[in-house]
């Protein structure tokens, strides 16, 4: 969509005006600032991930999460993205591939359900035949750090036995 094109294009002209390695500060604040400001009740940072304060506080304190990605990062990702819904890298999938989208309903990545209906939508009218989604009511975007982790466990183990356990 527009964001992935608005996405691509400012790290397209970030990486021809300075060094593709740089990081991406302003990307960074354009693509995950608005997020926690969907959770105006939620005082602490990085809300948009969990709705559980003490797992923000854990991924806020670890040195190995919330670094800021490089320009050349946003431009190869943006990139990805834009051909991840070509037409002929769709049909390359294989149409009896078992497919399980999982998401939390207030994930701002997944537009609050809405984009991750969206890509269940397009795996279904591109033919793939099995395709299940479970969006997680009031879950973030980490659901393993949500309140619903133990319910999406259960949903993953379930859906793992259907497949392997015969």
């Amino acid at each position: 969509g527009i964001l992935i094109k608005s996405g691509k294009m400012v790290a397209g002209m970030q990486s021809k005006l300075f060094n593709k390695d740089k990081p991406a500060k302003m990307i960074t604040n354009m693509a995950f600032k608005p997020y926690d400001a969907m959770f105006k009740e939620d005082k602490f940072v990085n809300c948009w991930l969990s709705s559980e304060k003490a797992e923000c506080d854990k991924y806020n304190a670890d040195p190995l999460c919330g670094m800021v990605m490089s320009i050349d990062f946003f431009k190869t990702m943006s990139g990805a993205f834009t051909k991840l819904y070509k037409a002929e890298n769709l049909n390359k999938i294989k149409r009896d591939l078992p497919i399980f989208i999982i998401s939390g309903e207030c994930d701002p990545v997944g537009g609050s359900g809405k984009g991750t209906t969206n890509l269940y939508n397009c795996y279904r009218s591109n033919g793939l035949n099995d395709v299940s989604i479970k969006l997680y009511p009031k879950a973030r975007h980490e659901i393993l750090n949500d309140v619903v982790r133990d319910q999406v466990m259960a949903d993953v183990l379930e859906y793992a036995e259907r497949l392997f356990v015969k």
